[in-house]
């Protein structure tokens, strides 16, 4: 018999901000990664010896072109948080910044990263640090929200940092909060960056045919609790209804063994607390092309044989690796399609694995026909 898990407190997405290779608003980007349209570019910051020719070639990946050129790191991040924030902002469902009294009882965290010091050149603290005064600070100055910055928090989880930052709202809303914007920003595409993940035979190649193709993208999530909703008047693209995450194991060879259990464990709880018997949806998966996710998703999927009948949904495909912004697009994703009607059903599914093998999964739930499982 599996163990009851208590309901949890059912939280609403009410708009969506999206800046992806394929789409500088969320409906653009959905629909196009719905389409399979992909727009692959080389990346010229970085270059590597092709070794049949012995030539120096650019590594190929998913920029956002035109936008973060010339750019990098924090200055990408920068310029995937303006126009993120701006599409989330002129959704219908979305009061501008000038509405102060609507904002002050807002929060935002921003989902990042892990911080790594070969990549930053800094100590991990002082890292989170410079996102916190590089970033959020700058986001808060420019875009004139009336938020201070004790309103801010910064997640740097990787790709379960959108899960860590709806975990963190859920404490939040309620109590000290209305309301929380969730900002997932991440970019692959950076010189340090890259030669870091070539060198840990992480990038695909025409050597490595299992490694992963960089992208970058912004995700900007408006969530709110059911009685805001109401006293807005406002219908919420989906419900967020479901989530769990496991304990970090640590990246080594025993604890790889170890993860798709975690990730099986994890889906299983989010499905309880939604009480889902059988899961028939669209499972959002942050699969990249290395060997080491599809490893975990094949073993968690294989754990739950008996509860799991949906399809899976890869947006790598269109963007590459998205990194700590994966999440939040599945959750996005996930929203336009029930808002579009092109959903399986009206339940779907994230599932997400960070580097230092965390697993998280997020359960959303369609606002037409909450009955049916």
């Amino acid at each position: 018999m599996r163990p009851a898990h208590a309901a949890m407190k059912r939280l609403g997405i009410t708009a969506l901000g999206v800046t992806s290779s394929v789409g500088r608003d969320a409906a653009s980007s959905a629909a196009s990664i719905r389409a399979g349209i992909v727009r692959p570019a080389n990346i010229h910051e970085f270059a590597i010896l092709d070794q049949s020719t012995q030539n120096l070639v650019p590594v190929t990946g998913h920029p956002v072109a035109s936008l973060t050129d010339g750019f990098v790191l924090f200055g990408r991040w920068m310029q995937l948080a303006r126009s993120t924030l701006q599409d989330l902002f002129a959704g219908k469902s979305c009061p501008g910044p000038g509405q102060t009294d609507y904002w002050n009882g807002c929060a935002l965290l921003l989902a990042t990263c892990i911080p790594d010091e070969t990549t930053f050149l800094l100590p991990v603290n002082e890292v989170v640090a410079a996102i916190q005064n590089e970033i959020v600070t700058a986001i808060v100055r420019d875009l004139d929200l009336p938020i201070q910055i004790s309103q801010t928090d910064i997640l740097p989880f990787g790709h379960t940092s959108c899960a860590m930052a709806l975990k963190q709202s859920l404490k939040l809303i309620g109590t000290k909060y209305k309301r929380v914007v969730v900002l997932a920003i991440d970019s692959l595409i950076d010189p340090l960056l890259l030669e870091n993940l070539y060198a840990c035979q992480r990038l695909k190649t025409a050597d490595n045919p299992t490694g992963l193709v960089p992208g970058e993208a912004g995700v900007a999530l408006l969530v709110e609790d059911e009685s805001s909703i109401e006293q807005r008047a406002v219908t919420p693209l989906s419900w967020l209804c479901g989530l769990a995450l496991s304990e970090p194991y640590g990246k080594s060879a025993e604890n790889e063994q170890r993860c798709g259990q975690g990730l099986s464990q994890s889906f299983t709880k989010a499905l309880d607390q939604v009480g889902i018997s059988q899961f028939n949806g669209d499972l959002y998966v942050d699969l990249n092309g290395e060997e080491w996710r599809a490893r975990h998703l094949g073993t968690a999927l294989n754990h739950i044989l008996h509860r799991y009948k949906g399809v899976e949904r890869l947006p790598c495909l269109s963007v590459g690796d998205i990194g700590a912004a994966s999440g939040a697009l599945g959750i996005c994703l996930a929203a336009r399609s029930f808002v579009r009607g092109y959903a399986r059903n009206d339940a779907a599914a994230v599932l997400s694995v960070s580097e230092n093998l965390t697993s998280s999964c997020i359960v959303l739930r369609s606002p037409n026909n909450e009955s049916s499982v």
